[in-house]
């Protein structure tokens, strides 16, 4: 009814200014900076979960699916497994299909290709938002809720839009997206981590070495 709009209403105007920071990211922010010679001024995380409910909020998404996923290892409840079969071409997934989209490991290029999927998503999401009217608020009220209780940001809200202001109407095909991995710029290697071998990627010219890296993407950003 009005009385409980009103009241959601005030309450997220009441956190409009909360700032949601802490320390937890500073040494994976560290670590980005040292590979990529950027600076990183802000950060965002958003976790699929978070994703997943926003995709159920517009009724679904429009994504493109390059080729057919057969995934017969997809983790399950109690520690189990199940499949996640897709088809590839235009597929309208809702939140929970979307996820599994995002997750799904066991493709060619494994953690890259998942990487892409996220970002088809996260496009497809993007132009459902754009296309929000304004005067939608019980719409953009559950965004709120959503996104202020599943994120961790050093931004405000108030910056967050600042930000969205000046980004909102660039181009889907004017973002650079790139991999690694696809400019023989990684090797993959194997390493002890807490007395387990796992899989690692590490750079071509060395361990620690990110020099090559680094004037890759500087050269991305002037280009």
């Amino acid at each position: 009814n009005s009385a409980e709009k009103n009241n959601t209403i005030s309450e997220t105007a009441e956190n409009l200014g909360k700032v949601r920071e802490g320390h937890e990211f500073d040494a994976l922010i560290k670590k980005t900076q040292d590979i990529t010679g950027l600076t990183i001024n802000h950060y965002v995380f958003v976790d699929l979960q978070t994703v997943q409910q926003l995709v159920d909020i517009f009724g679904g998404v429009n994504v493109m699916v390059q080729k057919d996923i057969l995934d017969t290892a997809f983790p399950g409840p109690n520690h189990s497994f199940q499949t996640f079969a897709i088809k590839s071409g235009w597929r309208y997934l809702d939140g929970q299909t979307a996820l599994k989209y995002m997750r799904s490991r066991h493709s060619a290029a494994g953690d890259f290709d998942r990487t892409a999927r996220q970002q088809s998503v996260l496009q497809a999401l993007k132009q459902k938002i754009l296309a929000l009217n304004f005067w939608d608020i019980g719409k953009l009220v559950k965004i709120y809720n959503t996104l202020s209780s599943n994120i961790k940001s050093d931004l405000n809200l108030l910056q967050i839009k600042d930000y969205w202001e000046k980004i909102k109407n660039i181009p889907g095909e004017n973002v650079v997206k790139t991999e690694l991995n696809n400019q023989d710029l990684l090797i993959a290697g194997q390493m002890n981590l807490g007395g387990e071998m796992a899989s690692i990627l590490q750079p071509k010219a060395g361990i620690e070495n990110y020099s090559e890296i680094q004037k890759y993407i500087a050269e991305i950003i002037e280009n």
